[in-house]
Order: C-alpha cells, then structure tokens, then sequence
C-alpha cells in the first residue's frame, strides 16, 4: 500500500481493516491528528469518511479522483513521462498525481485565462 509510509503512527493491524481508499486519505492528515482518525477509517465508506476528515481537519482539500483517459503519439507520451519526472525532482515527490498537478499549476499561473484576456481587450476598445 502506498500510502503506509505516511501513516507512521498506525499499527499494522489496523491499516489492514481500512480500505484502501481510507489508508490514503488518512495518509493525507497531518500524523499528529491520525490516531484519532483510525477508528473511523476502519468502519466508515471512503464518502462518509472523506466527510469526518474534512470536518476534524478543514483545509485538506481532499477531492474525489477521476480516471483521465489520453491517446496522444508515442513521441508526446515521452515528454509527459520527461516532464512528469522533472516535477517529481524539483517538487520533491514520489506521486505521480502531485507532479501533474504541479506542472498544471505553474501553466495555469504563467499563462492568463485567453477568455478573461479577450474580454478586457474588448472593454477597453469601448
């Protein structure tokens, strides 16, 4: 399980009667607030559970995931795979996930939104 060497705290036992699911968004809280969280990891759906961690520590911004689908060319595919890489170095991460969301990050921050862009250009010919 990924998420095992972010819940320190845990024993063994219990990380084995939470689903996966939970083992990552208990993975998520900051380790001094875990052990309070573990029983309601073990007998909580991933929804309700994601609900009392959102409730005990608010700010987490847990979301739902999303399978995102892409067929692209295989010369693409290994500047993703490049680019993918970079972000984990220079964000110090393992997770594939968080250098994605870096890289979208940074574009979205250096590049204006074209629709906000056009329509300031429209009010200041008027």
């Amino acid at each position: 399980m990924g998420a095992a060497r972010d819940l320190v705290p845990i024993r063994d036992a219990d990380l084995a009667q939470m689903t996966e699911q939970n083992a990552y968004i208990l993975s998520r809280v900051p380790k001094s607030r875990q052990p309070e969280l573990v029983k309601a990891a073990k007998r909580q759906p991933e929804r309700k559970f994601r609900e009392t961690v959102e409730e005990a520590v608010p700010g987490l911004h847990l979301e739902f995931s999303v399978h995102v689908e892409l067929w692209v060319p295989r010369s693409l595919a290994k500047v993703i795979e490049r680019c993918i890489e970079k972000a984990k170095i220079l964000n110090q991460t393992d997770s594939r996930t968080d250098a994605v969301e870096a890289i979208f990050a940074e574009y979205d921050l250096r590049h204006p939104d074209p629709e906000k862009e056009l329509e300031a250009e429209c009010q200041a010919v008027t």
